[in-house]
């Protein structure tokens, strides 16, 4: 498809992902938005791609691109919307609020551009008043510090970035997991459950995930990955001896950890990670 020959051109945000350009064409165009996405021919579980037998030509070039974004933390289709406030761009008479390729990553909770929080309904529908009461708690501030960070280890290629960067994920599935006997949601709800006591509202929660069977944080609605993120941030400062709440999980998922991490450690760290697990799993039930 020639996106160039469309009669509808909005302008492109630097960094604007394909997906969020593509909505502002078909809101333009007079078509269904079904019949525009099947014109357009964008792939049904990734629409920042064409379909197998499909090219796109005339895209503006500004636009970014996703391939910077590792699959494992990109945020799920259905899940893409994410805005800042103060992004925005205005055409004919008409103000939208597009969605950035970094955005789509779920470790990324600030705006690289205004460094404010990211928002997760569009400020044409006015405040999220829930997530500008969480805006003020110094551990969300802290949240945004480590994720962020975690996204620059992801670039580095020395060995100990990368060692780091597989502690942090083992910790993030640790919290996506349903560690219960049954089918249930993750152990991420906790943390969507102390974003709540914050002053987020309520939130109809991600879908059940099978006995034992992990999650992916990309695919939970906002509240659950970064309350899941929350989790994973204690669980690691807690490893650190920092005073922090330890998050409720069951004896299976810090066996689990135990076991995955004990062989990769040596000396003293190997020591230290054996005594904390041992305890932890001593007194989960």
């Amino acid at each position: 498809m020639d996106f160039s020959l469309l009669p509808y051109w909005p302008v492109a945000m630097p960094g604007e992902s394909k997906q969020s350009w593509m909505e502002a064409v078909l809101e333009g165009l007079p078509i269904i938005e079904r019949d525009g996405w099947e014109m357009i021919a964008a792939k049904r579980l990734e629409p920042e791609r064409p379909d197998r037998g499909e090219a796109w030509r005339g895209l503006p070039p500004q636009l970014g691109d996703i391939a910077a974004i590792p699959p494992a933390w990109r945020v799920a289709p259905q899940r893409r919307h994410i805005y800042c406030p103060q992004c925005y761009l205005d055409q004919a008479g008409h103000r939208r609020w597009p969605v950035c390729s970094a955005w789509l990553d779920v470790r990324q909770l600030r705006c690289l551009t205004h460094g404010g929080l990211l928002v997760y309904q569009n400020p044409r529908l006015g405040v999220d008043e829930g997530l500008r009461r969480c805006a003020d708690v110094p551990e969300m501030a802290a949240l945004c510090d480590w994720a962020a960070q975690w996204i620059r280890l992801d670039r580095v290629g020395i060995r100990k970035a990368r060692y780091e960067c597989h502690w942090r994920r083992d910790l993030v599935h640790l919290i996506c997991r349903n560690w219960t006997p049954a089918r249930c949601h993750s152990a991420a709800g906790l943390g969507a459950w102390e974003l709540t006591q914050w002053g987020w509202p309520r939130e109809h929660p991600g879908g059940r995930l099978d006995a034992g069977y992990p999650g992916r944080l990309g695919d939970l609605p906002p509240k659950e990955r970064i309350g899941g993120l929350l989790l994973a941030f204690r669980c690691w400062q807690m490893f650190r001896k920092q005073p922090v709440p330890i998050p409720p999980l069951p004896r299976a998922a810090w066996m689990w950890l135990a076991k995955r991490w004990i062989r990769r450690l040596e000396g003293s760290a190997r020591k230290e990670f054996t005594a904390q697990s041992m305890n932890l799993i001593k007194h989960s039930q």
